[in-house]
């Protein structure tokens, strides 16, 4: 990833790096992918995988803020990931409510509004409020809208 530090529209530090801001996207999409397999191929457990996807996320989202990219959609967790192995998804879950947990506070504080994309009839009712809550926190931020989509999936969205 483009690493970005403190830019902004009309500072002379982005010169390098040839960004022209008025051709940006205005949505960028990242589906979160290969978290498990960089693990394995350097013989940690997935999940250690899977948090250091975290860091990257951060990282992402911070320079799309820098960048003033107004939404960013991370695609997360689909529906075949419920095949996992059990220990794989519980530990998702309890990444995902503590990565929400741990940074809501600082998310508001940058202006982020937050929201979730997906089916929540298989997420835990611990984990839906803690969403719900995350989402009225932020509901009226205008900075950039992250879209988290979570136990989603193009084969459901067909079927429905």
């Amino acid at each position: 990833m483009l690493k970005l530090a403190r830019l902004n529209h009309s500072s002379s530090s982005t010169a390098h790096l040839n960004i022209d801001f008025k051709r940006l996207p205005q949505h960028i999409a990242i589906v979160m992918d290969g978290n498990g397999r960089w693990a394995k191929q350097r013989k940690l457990q997935r999940l250690l995988g899977h948090h250091r996807g975290v860091d990257a996320v951060k990282r992402t989202v911070d320079g799309v803020l820098e960048l003033g990219v107004p939404y960013l959609t991370l695609y997360t967790f689909s529906t075949e990931n419920w095949r996992r192995p059990e220990e794989e998804v519980t530990g998702l879950m309890r990444l995902l409510d503590h990565t929400i947990r741990s940074n809501l506070d600082d998310f508001h504080a940058k202006g982020i509004r937050l929201k979730i994309l997906g089916e929540r009839d298989r997420l835990s009712s611990e984990l839906l409020d803690l969403m719900d809550r995350a989402i009225e926190k932020t509901k009226n931020n205008k900075k950039l809208t992250l879209s988290i989509a979570l136990n989603y999936g193009g084969r459901t969205e067909i079927v429905e």
